[in-house]
């Protein structure tokens, strides 16, 4: 499937800054990248607020080209990024280490609803890329 491919090739091409990978606060982004008539992704913002570092390691987006024969028709296209550094982080007090499963899904959810009552016709890919860093690299 293509959106199969899609997310190993983010997962492959995103990088966190070094600074970034020992802090252990909730890091995601919920990422809509715009693509025009050739199925060509020409620009990408963010429907979260995530920390500068994170969204540095976006920029590889541009110019993706998703396969002709998915009926994309410049329609946008939302996924989520979640970054799992849990084997290297280093936790200060009062660090949101991670929310409860629940409460992750809650507000990616909440996200996708806002997402989708603004533009139904928007693609939604709805496997989470999860980037790892540390022992339990893939």
């Amino acid at each position: 499937m293509a959106t199969d491919v899609f997310t190993k090739y983010i997962a492959k091409n995103y990088h966190l800054p070094e600074e970034l990978k020992t802090n252990c606060e909730w890091m995601y982004a919920i990422v809509k990248v715009k693509t025009d008539a050739g199925n060509r992704i020409t620009g990408y913002s963010f429907i979260n607020q995530p920390a500068e570092g994170v969204k540095q390691g976006f920029k590889f987006l541009t110019g993706y080209q998703f396969p002709k024969t998915m009926p994309i028709n410049g329609r946008p296209i939302v996924f989520y990024l979640g970054i799992d550094n849990l084997n290297i982080c280093k936790e200060k007090p009062g660090d949101r280490v991670y929310y409860a499963p629940n409460r992750v899904v809650e507000v990616i959810t909440g996200h996708i609803q806002n997402i989708l009552k603004e533009n139904p016709r928007t693609i939604i890919i709805p496997n989470m890329v999860m980037v790892k860093y540390g022992a339990s690299q893939e």
